[in-house]
């Protein structure tokens, strides 16, 4: 696995990655630059903020903007990570263009995880 540790504004919070030639992103939900950020948020909003949690409000968000997308990712959520896989590095790009303003922008984000179906996510 390559680990592309440049965080810019566009990718932020992911990390991206190629795992033998798939696309892929990462979010470590421990690490200094999420948990303190993240946690404090979706701990308020009554979830646990971990990798099933995100999973669960990612696929609900792209249900609604872009349901095809969402059949084309792979999610590996964990307690303290979530992995994504994607088809094709276009793929990954539409991912970061739908979801990083929503999750950069917490009153954006405050919206859609106050509409989110509870009994969809394995939070």
């Amino acid at each position: 696995m390559t680990q592309s540790h440049q965080q810019v504004g566009e990718t932020f919070p992911f990390t991206l990655y190629d795992d033998g030639g798939a696309p892929g992103l990462i979010a470590a939900l421990e690490s200094d630059a999420l948990f303190p950020r993240y946690y404090n948020f979706f701990e308020e909003m009554g979830y646990e903020g971990n990798g099933p949690c995100w999973e669960g409000h990612i696929s609900q968000i792209l249900m609604e903007l872009d349901a095809n997308l969402l059949s084309r990712i792979q999610f590996d959520a964990e307690a303290g990570s979530l992995l994504a896989f994607f088809q094709s590095e276009e793929d990954r790009s539409q991912f970061l263009r739908i979801i990083c303003p929503v999750f950069n922008d917490f009153e954006e984000l405050r919206d859609w995880v106050s509409v989110a179906d509870r009994d969809a996510m394995d939070d």
